[in-house]
């Protein structure tokens, strides 16, 4: 069985890794504060939905996250964010917590050392998450991410040094 996936060409986007700076730079900061707002709420939204459908990434990184730039400098209300590389997407119904931890680990490890990304954004995410998925045992569930992040951290540490 073969089949393929055709999507639109993301010509006005950026992975969010690589735009948080300039956005920084082109709004005020009470502006720039509601404008992440916006995006960790559509994050959690996005991470959320497949979740409840017990699909996981299996690559959740910020840089997978592409927001339509040209859309939010025209109103910065209206944020639109395009999750891709769905390539290792697949469906978990055992063990799900296993998947959740290891995509919100890998999401969290990425946000670290990106312009303009804050302990507040990171919050703002799990909040709104953990509400979508009415997730039960939040702070086990928190401890376990922070542990994939650190683990990652630790591992792309390694890799440097090498």
């Amino acid at each position: 069985v073969q089949s393929f996936l055709m999507v639109a060409e993301l010509t006005v986007c950026q992975a969010l890794n690589e735009v948080m700076e300039e956005l920084r730079n082109r709004f005020d900061p009470q502006g720039f504060a509601r404008l992440k707002q916006r995006i960790a709420i559509e994050m959690a939204e996005i991470a959320a939905r497949l979740h409840r459908a017990k699909m996981f990434h299996k690559d959740l990184y910020l840089c997978h996250f592409f927001l339509d730039v040209e859309r939010v400098l025209q109103n910065p209300c209206d944020v639109r964010l395009i999750l891709i590389d769905l390539h290792r997407l697949e469906e978990h119904k055992f063990w799900a917590d296993r998947w959740r931890w290891k995509d919100l680990g890998q999401l969290l490890f990425s946000t670290y050392g990106v312009p303009g990304i804050g302990a507040r954004d990171r919050l703002r995410f799990w909040k709104h998450y953990r509400r979508a998925v009415a997730l039960k045992s939040s702070a086990w569930h928190a401890r376990m991410i922070g542990l994939k992040a650190e683990r990652y951290l630790a591992h792309n540490r390694g890799a440097e040094s090498s």
